[in-house]
This record gives C-alpha cells, structure tokens and sequence, in this order.
C-alpha cells in the first residue's frame, strides 16, 4: 500500500497531529500512541473491561471499539490508533499468546482483506495488529520494506516478518490447507489469483483503477455492455471503457463457473482456495455491498457468480459470518477516505 499522503486528500496538515492535546479524548490518544497504559471501556460502561499488553507493546481493542474509534475519526488520515485486535478468541482471552498468527495493517481492507479471510475461513485464532496513520511513522521503519501489510514472525523461530500481500495470502493458504491438493491443482489456483490480482484488483491498486472500476461498471450504459468483448478478445492496450474492462474481467470467472457447473461452485477443484477467496471478497463488495437496489446478476448476465456467492456464503459458513461480523473493518469511501 501506498502511504504517502496526498494533500488534495489530507483533512489536516501534520503539524495539527503534533501540537500538544486540548480534550481528555486527545491525551488518552497520545498515550496509545506512545505506549502507555490505558484503560479499554464497554461503550456505555464506566467500568474498565480488561488491560492487556502483547509482545508489541500494544493494548488490545475490541471490535466495538476498534469500529467506534474508526467512526469518530471521520477519515482514514485522522486515524490514531495503534492497538490489537483478536479475532476469533474466545471470551476471556486477553492477549495473544493463544493466536497462531500475527498481522499487521492500517485500520482498512485492501491489502490485508484476503489474508484475513483466509484465517477466517480455518477458524484460525489470529491477532491483528491495528496501526493507524498518525502513528505509521513510527512503526514504518520496524517493517520489512517500509510498507505494509507484514505478517509477523512468521518463522519457526518467531524472528522474521514477511511482507506484501499475495506472499502473504499464498503462505497462509498453503499452510492451512487452501492451496490445492497436488502440484497441478496448486498452479491452477495460482493462475486464477493472479488473473483475478491483474484485472478485479488493478495489480493490487485499487478496486477502482484502470482494469477494474465498481462504480463505473455500475454506470456501464446498455450500448457498452452490447459492445463489450470477452477478455480474451481485447489487446492488452485497447480503447475500451473502464466500464467494459470491468466487465470483461467479471465474465472470466463467470465463464469458468459455467464450465464447472455440474462438478462444483468453487473456481478449482471441488474445496475452498486461495483464488475462491479472492473472487469471493470482490463479489461480496460488487454483489451485496455496492449494489443494493438491483440485481446485478440479473444485469449483467452472471449467474454462475451469483451461485459462486451464494454457495461460498451457505457452504463456508465461518466466512459467511466474517463478513457480518464487527471485526471487520468498515469500509471508507474515496477521494477522502471517508469511512462508510
């Protein structure tokens, strides 16, 4: 992810981040922020719940919480947070000791959403480190390459981080058993991501790029759909819309799970993988968080990606209900990164 701050989107120059605190809300902030104790409440409650510090040095956040101070930041920018989420511990469990892994991102979905789902999907107990953007300076350096997302010692002997996205998602799945079964169906599913990573997810961008854009498509006129090609009968550099670009990315996996209609719902082989989990988190977006007043299989023809969503969301039900549930972060809209 790039982090570099645009001033056409920032709400506030840095040097308001730096100027000394004038609400009690603003010191519990820069306490947080430079590691010291503070007290985690329950929302109406006056009565502290819990003070736990993991091996980072930060507190933990529960997802009430963690979407409460979201909320009242406004944007992505104002975010001050550095703490650690749990997710999928059970009551009681204040610290992470329990969590098989450890990843670290900014409050946000992006990057970090896939590697998030797959641990989701095995039930796995996992700790997510919160890092928001005032304090991103500070953690930048610790991290492999300055950038993030970073799952953190990752190793047999807890010592190193691993960096990026899709190294990330391909050694989580490969560990937990959603990277197929035998070296062919491994690079099938390869294949698919990084068709699905080229296309839906702009190289790892945005979902709102130059290969693929939600809204446009949203906005794709009956005379461009009309005109729109399968993907595999457009140039690389070409004059299409965005619109049709999208389009065209989307009837690739549709036409996949036409083929695979009468074995299975899932993009290779007959079990959940990477590349389902991929296409799953853009669906759900496109499908039931984007377009909320039609059917969009119905308008643009894909069927088979609306069985694909239905059969993820009824079959993998821990998935299902990670993508209601609280711990999951809100979604923002641009340019302002406004959350949503």
């Amino acid at each position: 992810m790039n982090t570099t701050r645009s001033f056409a989107n920032a709400r506030a120059s840095t040097s308001s981040f730096s100027s000394a605190p004038t609400t009690s809300r603003d010191r519990r902030r820069r306490r947080r922020r430079r590691g010291r104790k503070t007290n985690r409440f329950d929302g109406n409650s006056t009565t502290p719940l819990c003070v736990s510090y993991n091996n980072n040095n930060t507190t933990t956040i529960s997802a009430k919480e963690m979407r409460a101070h979201l909320y009242d930041s406004k944007d992505l920018w104002s975010t001050t947070l550095h703490q650690t989420l749990l997710c999928n511990c059970t009551e009681g469990e204040d610290d992470e000791s329990n969590c098989e892994f450890r990843l670290q991102y900014m409050p946000m979905r992006n990057r970090i959403e896939v590697p998030r789902m797959i641990l989701e999907a095995a039930n796995c107990k996992y700790a997510l480190e919160l890092v928001g953007f005032v304090p991103w300076s500070e953690v930048k350096q610790s991290t492999p390459y300055g950038k993030t997302p970073t799952l953190k010692n990752y190793d047999e002997t807890k010592t190193k981080d691993l960096a990026h996205e899709k190294p990330i998602a391909r050694y989580l799945a490969q560990k937990l058993g959603f990277f197929g079964r035998d070296e062919e169906e491994r690079a099938k599913i390869d294949e698919v991501y990084e068709q699905h990573w080229s296309t839906i997810r702009n190289n790892g961008l945005t979902h709102q790029g130059e290969h693929f854009d939600i809204h446009r498509l949203l906005a794709i006129t009956g005379k461009e759909m009309n005109e729109t090609p399968r993907f595999q009968d457009m140039h690389r550099v070409n004059s299409f819309s965005p619109a049709q670009r999208s389009l065209a990315s989307l009837r690739v996996f549709d036409e996949i799970l036409e083929k695979k209609r009468s074995s299975s719902m899932y993009l290779v082989g007959d079990k959940l993988s990477l590349c389902d989990v991929a296409l799953f988190e853009t669906t759900h977006e496109l499908f039931r968080e984007e377009s909320t007043d039609f059917d969009i299989a119905e308008r643009f023809n894909l069927k088979y990606l609306e069985r694909f969503l239905v059969h993820i969301e009824q079959n993998e039900t821990s998935l299902g209900e990670y993508m209601k549930s609280e711990r999951r972060v809100p979604r923002y809209e641009r340019p302002g990164y406004v959350y949503i």
